[in-house]
């Protein structure tokens, strides 16, 4: 699985390159998928709750979007190894522009 932390990594950029770099990101996912590497991929909201506490007693508002390591979304994979895994990671658009990809 790769998670993508960083929800800001747009700000200052136009509106034309934001849309160049989110073009680039659904080719790459699209080229994985027909590869057989990934299967599945979903972006995250931006508003939840955070379920914490002994058997789940302490509800409260979330996730919290300020953070600038918030998930942002995820792709599932179908890899051999951490090593085929992170090689795919190193091609993420988003890492240009602040995104942290962890594999």
């Amino acid at each position: 699985m790769l998670l993508f932390r960083g929800t800001s990594w747009h700000e200052g950029l136009s509106s034309e390159m934001v849309q160049t770099v989110m073009n680039q990101w659904y080719d790459w996912f699209e080229q994985l998928v027909e590869q057989g590497r990934a299967t599945s991929r979903h972006p995250l909201a931006y508003q939840g709750k955070i379920v914490s506490g002994k058997k789940g007693h302490t509800v409260v508002d979330g996730p919290f979007v300020e953070s600038k390591e918030a998930i942002g979304s995820y792709f599932l994979l179908q890899v051999e190894s951490e090593g085929e895994a992170i090689e795919i990671a190193r091609h993420c658009a988003g890492l240009e522009h602040g995104v942290q990809v962890e594999v």
